[in-house]
């Protein structure tokens, strides 16, 4: 709409957006001057390794291993990659592997969903590159076959 003229058409000196805020009491509608809601992306991660049996775990690229590390490290990418004044947040929200009942199996393949929110486009970038980045070297370094990861 906006690249088909519709300001041009009609004018306006504001835009204003509503989002639903549960912890707000019903029929209250709060302003704030600047930015307020972050852009989201939700990313699925996915750890290939080769699986086996628990009792045999070094005949095996351990994917629960090297999610764990991934977990870990992610906590670092806005700690030391975005600026202080900059905004930025990443939670790993989400972790399938293997099957409850087969306690004594490593799982091929684990999947990790997280979710980030940042204001800035750069600062979104970043943050997308460092991830990808960040799990590419967890994932040679612990010898998995690969990764990947992908907008969801």
């Amino acid at each position: 709409m906006i690249s088909d003229g519709l300001f041009e058409r009609f004018p306006v000196s504001a835009i204003y957006a509503m989002h639903n805020w549960p912890a707000m009491p019903p029929g209250t509608v709060r302003i704030n001057a600047g930015l307020m809601m972050a852009a989201v992306d939700h990313i699925a991660i996915e750890v290939r390794g080769e699986g086996g049996h628990g009792a045999h775990a070094y005949q095996t690229v351990d994917t629960v291993l090297v999610a764990a590390h991934i977990i870990t490290a992610v906590r670092s990418i806005v700690s030391r990659n975005v600026k202080a004044m900059d905004n930025a947040v990443i939670s790993v929200c989400a972790m399938l592997a293997g099957d409850l009942g087969a306690m004594s199996v490593v799982p091929g393949t684990v999947t990790l969903v997280d979710t980030e929110r940042t204001f800035k486009p750069c600062v979104q970038d970043a943050v997308e590159r460092r991830l990808h980045e960040l799990c590419a070297g967890h994932s040679a370094g612990f010898w998995c076959h690969r990764h990947r990861h992908r907008q969801l």
